[in-house]
């Protein structure tokens, strides 16, 4: 047991690791050496070591390290969504590593279907404020409410990405 002080200064820690981490990655995505590679294993390495944390919990970035890295180099869908899916928190990373992705012209929306309620992260609150900033010209403040009637999009085949489920491995099928 570790009081909560120990445990934010952990938060800080895995933070800044975390962040080095990723700016690792964007540099072997821009030079794939050896070299690149083996800091991306480090700071993964060293990130996964912060134990515990108050609002943050110990990282696993090693576990499937390699095949994330050839995932991104390939341009694999599905390994992109995940990686990007981690940075919901972090909107300046999310936007330059989408800019390199698969979907620098796509909207990107995650949706977290919790236990009775739903969640929704990416780029639909931008998205939203875009449209009522610009087409109506108001700002968006705490408190204001709005209706947004849109046409349909046309989606023939949208790409949807199943992320994960308490210990799942695969969505569900419909009942």
């Amino acid at each position: 047991m570790s009081d909560a002080l120990t445990d934010i200064a952990r938060d800080e820690q895995r933070g800044r690791l975390w962040s080095k981490y990723l700016y690792a990655i964007e540099v072997f995505l821009e030079e794939p050496t050896n070299n690149n590679r083996r800091r991306v294993a480090e700071l993964a390495r060293e990130t996964d070591s912060v134990r515990g944390g108050y609002m943050s919990g110990i990282t696993n970035l090693q576990e499937n390290l390699e095949e994330t890295l050839n995932g991104l180099m390939k341009g694999n869908k599905e390994v992109w969504v995940k990686f990007l899916s981690t940075m919901r928190n972090a909107p300046d990373l999310f936007k330059r590593f989408k800019s390199i992705s698969p979907f620098p012209d796509k909207l990107f929306i995650l949706v977290d279907y919790g236990c009775g309620f739903v969640n929704f992260y990416g780029e639909l609150e931008e998205f939203v404020r875009s449209l009522i900033e610009n087409s109506k010209g108001w700002q968006t403040y705490d408190g204001d409410k709005y209706a947004l009637v849109l046409d349909m999009p046309a989606i023939e085949s949208p790409g949807i990405y199943w992320l994960s489920h308490f210990g799942a491995t695969g969505p569900r099928p419909k009942r």
